[in-house]
């Protein structure tokens, strides 16, 4: 019992991850389980662990500039959106 309980916060980002349903919820617990004893590591998988997940893909690209299209899903019928955002 004592063992969970400290193993609990130790995982805490990989148990979020899976909550969470991450894409890279296998990698945030690699990161946990061998970072996670460094406070940075355990800061950095808590933090990708919280993040939401977005698809970037690079259509295009120009001499000047370059389009990115951001993928999200709609709201009300959970199908991909493109928007067009450019940097």
């Amino acid at each position: 019992m004592s063992l969970i309980a400290l193993l609990c916060p130790y995982f805490l980002a990989s148990i979020i991850a899976a909550a969470k349903e991450k894409k890279k919820s296998r990698a945030i617990f690699f990161v946990d389980l061998l970072f996670g004893w460094t406070v940075i590591g355990w800061i950095v998988a808590i933090m990708w662990a919280l993040i939401k997940d977005v698809s970037v893909s690079r259509i295009g690209q120009s001499s000047r500039m370059s389009a990115i299209y951001v993928e999200s899903l709609c709201a009300t019928c959970d199908r991909p959106r493109r928007r067009n955002a450019k940097s």
